[in-house]
């Protein structure tokens, strides 16, 4: 390119942008010059707004573009790219807090490719008894057609858990997968759920395996709750994370706590996800097989500096998996970055009151870990600038920080009804999940919708939320605050 403009910084989009945001946010910028500024030859603003246009709604030149960006940000060294978005960036000099969503992604340079770095991998089954029948059948089938797809170069461990735990497959490389296949199809259900003790033997496994430039990760499969090793389980998992291991956690049915196994994934930036049926497993196992295989870089630590009149309210992960992240201003866990599908979260900030004629700066950084290197603790920044006037002229916010919050608005809704009903605000509880499924019905989410009025007549009626729509609804509508962000 013969300028070093970055164009998508430019239009106010981020570098995973759709063709449609990239037209939207074109018109807007258009819309903004008067007619008799409208002239590429004579006015350099607007032509440099229409090379923008037409250079990222080719596929062709925004590749080469993509590439060029790469090679020019930080000499050519930069293998991460951050971009850092706000809703507005000039804002109105108040007294009151104001509300300001930040959008932020990262993606990976072309240079950093997917030469798919071996995998150490442990699944952790649950066989308790109430997986017994189609559950358990369908659990080690999925397994073994895992086990199948998997890597002779990867190292593959299999514990399965009651009121015990046992290593049914001993970590080891995949040169005799008919043998793990084996062990895996004599697996029987009976006995409790103690998930700790699966959950340590499954740790355990990993650390057998662990390479400096490879992928350690533990997928737990459950159906059930576990008593009263909560919390161990969740500090097993904290010292796991710290160690560079990750955990996905599948609920099978609808009777496994939710809220646990949120807890359990998020020290690792990982992800929980709920499967209605156990034919589901297959799919999801295939699924996230296929992106641990694609992974770039892990162990994504977000840091982000700002003056003490800002605060950070909520942060919510839109891709590749959308969940809500505990936010900590010192380190907060983003998981990890697959090869040509970006890490994108949405940020809630609460503005303090500000002068007219300021400006403060937001820095976000990252550091992470270079799957196929190792380097640890690679560091990676940017920032946005907010001015503040008396009287800032009206600009529309961008448009894909308004598809996230809209979205993201439904799910925060369930949550809110969930929290009615615990208080025993049975009214407030009905009429909120009553305009949940007429909000989800304009979406266009007709099954989500029916599952929302079904529920707001179960509050009416016996002032509670069934354990199947209670997950229906929160997974259903978590998992659209990402869909205008997955390929």
């Amino acid at each position: 390119m013969a300028d070093s403009t970055d164009y998508y910084a430019l239009l106010g989009i981020t570098r995973s942008a759709t063709p449609e945001e990239i037209t939207n946010a074109f018109r807007q910028h258009v819309s903004r010059f008067p007619q008799e500024a409208r002239d590429p030859v004579g006015n350099a603003a607007f032509r440099i707004l229409v090379t923008a246009y037409k250079v990222l709604s080719d596929p062709v030149s925004r590749e080469r573009f993509d590439q060029s960006l790469a090679t020019r940000l930080m000499g050519g060294a930069q293998r991460l790219h951050l971009q850092l978005l706000a809703s507005h960036t000039l804002l109105p000099a108040l007294e009151e807090p104001q509300l300001l969503y930040l959008l932020l992604d990262i993606t990976s340079s072309p240079t950093l490719g997917m030469e798919g770095a071996p995998l150490n991998l442990c699944l952790v089954i649950d066989r308790s008894t109430s997986m017994e029948g189609a559950r358990i059948s369908q659990v080690k089938a999925a397994a073994c057609t895992l086990i199948e797809q998997m890597k002779p170069t990867d190292s593959i461990s299999v514990v399965s858990f009651s009121d015990f735990a046992d290593v049914i497959v001993p970590c080891s490389l995949l040169d005799h997968p008919k043998v793990a296949q084996a062990r895996v199809s004599q697996l029987s259900a009976g006995g409790g759920t103690e998930i700790l003790q699966g959950l340590q033997a499954g740790f355990d496994e990993l650390e057998k395996g662990r390479l400096a430039a490879g992928i350690s990760h533990l997928i737990l499969l459950t159906d059930g709750h576990t008593y009263g090793d909560e919390r161990p389980a969740i500090e097993l998992a904290q010292r796991a994370a710290a160690s560079g291991m990750g955990v996905t956690a599948f609920g099978i049915g609808d009777q496994w706590n939710d809220a646990f196994l949120d807890s359990l994934v998020a020290p690792s930036g990982g992800t929980s996800q709920y499967l209605e049926s156990p034919a589901e497993v297959v799919r999801h196992l295939h699924n996230r097989l296929h992106a641990l295989n694609r992974t770039v870089a892990q162990d994504l630590q977000l840091h982000l500096e700002h003056p003490p009149s800002v605060e950070i309210r909520a942060l919510h992960k839109l891709s590749p998996f959308p969940q809500p992240v505990t936010y900590s201003r010192w380190q907060t866990p983003l998981g990890s970055l697959q090869h040509n599908l970006p890490v994108s979260a949405l940020l809630e900030a609460v503005i303090g009151p500000q002068p007219a004629d300021t400006s403060i700066h937001l820095r976000a950084e990252v550091s992470a870990t270079l799957v196929p290197t190792g380097e640890r603790h690679e560091r990676y920044a940017c920032q946005v600038r907010l001015d503040f006037e008396r009287n800032p002229a009206t600009r529309d916010p961008l448009p894909a920080v308004v598809r996230a919050v809209s979205r993201l608005n439904l799910y925060q809704m369930n949550e809110l009804a969930w929290e009615e009903v615990e208080q025993s605000q049975v009214e407030q509880a009905t009429r909120r999940m009553e305009r949940l499924g007429t909000l989800l019905h304009h979406e266009g989410q007709t099954q989500l919708a029916q599952t929302a009025f079904n529920e707001a007549a179960q509050i009416a009626r016996t002032g509670r939320i069934s354990d199947d729509g209670r997950k229906k609804l929160k997974y259903g509508t978590r998992s659209l605050i990402g869909n205008d962000h997955l390929p």
